[in-house]
């Protein structure tokens, strides 16, 4: 039957590059859709917004909240984190009810946000709609 060499185990092939186009490009891509997401973090700035006193938090369009309670009880703060025109599309206020609203200015993009928020106590309320997003270790109100 003649001689035949045995199949390369696979170790070896490991170390050649796919010779198909379509794999590469799809691993280029890969790289750089990694890259290109990984970059809004890299050119962040923080930027402290002065609002009112606050008990609640509601929040939507793309904003990730991440709440902390004062150590003295009695204070309650706001600071943004993200590319710079993407935070002046951002929107604060707190309403009557002493909730903090942050929200997106139609038109303004889907670029990540991260706001840290200090509140005197136990988040009275708590919502988050249209992908935002809240991380609140104490809750003493309602969730949404």
């Amino acid at each position: 039957f003649g001689s035949r060499s045995p199949p390369a185990p696979a170790s070896s092939l490991a170390l050649h590059p796919p010779a198909c186009p379509a794999a590469m490009a799809s691993r280029a891509l890969l790289f750089w859709v990694a890259l290109a997401t990984s970059a809004p973090a890299t050119f962040g700035v923080e930027e402290t917004r002065n609002v009112g006193p606050f008990t609640g938090i509601s929040v939507s369009g793309h904003i990730e909240v991440h709440t902390n309670v004062s150590a003295d009880g009695t204070a309650s703060s706001l600071m943004l984190s993200g590319a710079p025109e993407t935070l002046s599309g951002v929107r604060s206020s707190v309403d009557a009810w002493g909730t903090l609203i942050l929200s997106r200015t139609p038109g303004t993009g889907f670029e990540h946000v991260v706001a840290k928020a200090v509140v005197p106590g136990p988040l009275t309320y708590a919502g988050a709609s249209a992908r935002g997003s809240l991380f609140a270790a104490v809750v003493s109100g309602t969730v949404v």
